[in-house]
């Protein structure tokens, strides 16, 4: 985890110098928390660890079809694969994609895909504060999946309207911890980019059924990575 935290500190002042060479308003996933996150985490790898492997991970199973591909797997000394999701943005919606994430990570780990499992994300300080959706993710707490099917439908029927529906079986629950923050400025506006740990709990699953008919369903993008 100490590699984790030192990236997480590096990514921090990686994007805030990118902020301000290329005089940004807001920053995103896609074109800067990503790349800016990998080249940290691979600098502090390689200086931390006699060997490391950076993917991005397929993990698409046959109970989860759509469920695609993770955003940052690192494989230290053969200590095993820790995967890693991203999400970053300004909007109240920044964090809402976190719900199919945290339950994603879950999933793998009850699975053992992963050994270990984190969600890494920035949003302005306001919308931290503010505790806006997918907020509760990067805080010490215990989840329950049916509770969260609830909580999130509207996220979970997007989801499945785009083509994407969850796992027929889910974990039942699962816990996150916060970690780490650290704070950088975008556009003079403090931001805030927090990693959180997930954990399984258990073996216990639920059952996941679709929330919408066949006929609402249709082809699209993958779930919203860059809100």
């Amino acid at each position: 985890m100490t590699i984790l935290v030192e990236a997480l500190l590096e990514t921090a002042r990686r994007l805030q110098q990118a902020a301000e060479a290329q005089r940004l308003q807001h920053v995103n996933e896609r074109d800067h928390l990503d790349p800016q996150f990998r080249i940290a985490l691979a600098a502090v790898a390689r200086s931390s660890a006699s060997t490391y492997r950076l993917t991005k991970p397929k993990v698409a199973t046959a109970e989860w079809p759509k469920l695609g591909t993770v955003d940052v797997g690192i494989e230290v000394d053969d200590r095993g694969l820790t995967l890693i999701e991203l999400k970053c943005g300004k909007g109240e919606d920044a964090l809402g994609p976190c719900a199919w994430d945290a339950a994603e990570l879950a999933y793998l780990l009850q699975a053992r895909t992963g050994n270990d499992a984190f969600l890494v994300a920035a949003t302005t300080l306001g919308n931290w504060e503010a505790s806006i959706r997918g907020a509760e993710f990067f805080r010490s707490a215990r989840h329950d999946m049916a509770a969260l099917r609830g909580s999130y439908a509207d996220w979970w029927e997007k989801w499945e309207r785009d083509g994407y529906p969850a796992a027929s079986r889910m974990p039942a629950r699962f816990e996150t911890e916060l970690v780490a923050e650290t704070p950088f400025t975008v556009a003079a506006e403090t931001w805030l980019l927090r990693m959180s740990r997930v954990r399984a709990i258990g073996a216990a699953r639920i059952d996941w059924p679709r929330l919408l008919p066949t006929s609402a369903v249709q082809g699209g993008a993958r779930p919203a990575k860059d809100p």
